[in-house]
Parts: C-alpha cells; sequence; structure tokens
C-alpha cells in the first residue's frame, strides 16, 4: 500500500457514511470534506452489522456510497480508519480487508479513491442486490 498523493480521497460505502454515528464516521467526517454521492464497480455483501465490497468485472454491478477528500491529519485518519477495518500493518492473511485505490464514478467524472476491499469468502445470498447498504 502506497502512501497517497494530494489530494487525497476515500470512498465509504457502509458504516463510516454520514448517516452513521460512531467515533470513526466522527473522525473521517472531522478531517475532510464530503465531495460527492458516487458508486464503485463491484458488488457489495451483508457481512454482518456491516459490509464487504468485492470488485467485480460485470459493470452492471454497482456499490453505492460517499467521496470524501481527506484534508486534516491525513496518515493519521488512514491509520485509524485501517484499524477500525482490521488491517494490520504489514498485512496478514487473518485481515479481512485491504484499503486499495479504485476509480469511482461521480457526478464530478471519475476520481481515485481509497476503498476498503473484502478479502474473506462471501456468500452469493448475502449480495446486497441494490448496490446501497443499510445496516
Amino acid at each position: 500500500m502506497t502512501q497517497p498523493s494530494s489530494p487525497c480521497y476515500l470512498f465509504v460505502y457502509g458504516t463510516l457514511m454520514q448517516t452513521y454515528d460512531n467515533p470513526y464516521a466522527t473522525l473521517l467526517r472531522s478531517n475532510s470534506r464530503f465531495v460527492s454521492e458516487g458508486y464503485a464497480q463491484g458488488k457489495i455483501y451483508k457481512i454482518d452489522f456491516y459490509p464487504g465490497l468485492k470488485r467485480s468485472i460485470d459493470q452492471s454491478h454497482k456499490v453505492y456510497g460517499q467521496v470524501y477528500e481527506l484534508t486534516n491529519q491525513i496518515a493519521h485518519v488512514l491509520q485509524s480508519l485501517d484499524e477500525y477495518e482490521g488491517i494490520t500493518h504489514p498485512p496478514t492473511q487473518e485481515n479481512d480487508y485491504e484499503r486499495v485505490s479504485i476509480p469511482i464514478y461521480t457526478t464530478h467524472g471519475l476520481i481515485d479513491c481509497w476503498a476498503y476491499i473484502y478479502l474473506r469468502p462471501v456468500l452469493e445470498e448475502e449480495w446486497v442486490v441494490s448496490g446501497r447498504f443499510s445496516g
């Protein structure tokens, strides 16, 4: 995982979105500015009370979420969010997620964003066909 360049964007699709009230969502909102709604090419699965994004080659598969530009304490925010997502540094096989840069489709055009991709196997019946997570 390389360090982000400036500007640094993050795509969120679950418990870090504006509608959620938890310390990590608050940390994100306190150190970023909302840019746009958007979507990633992929499939979203209900893992537990949280979702997981899996990439897909099918362009009809979309995961909807929000794009933020990180503006303050970027390294601290990303490190904290990595911890929230259970990512260790260096990564291990025990990690459920990895943070990677992916293209996000927005009303402002295509934006390369960090996003958390789910690494574990999923049950296809847990696919949220609408592409929108609601806890």
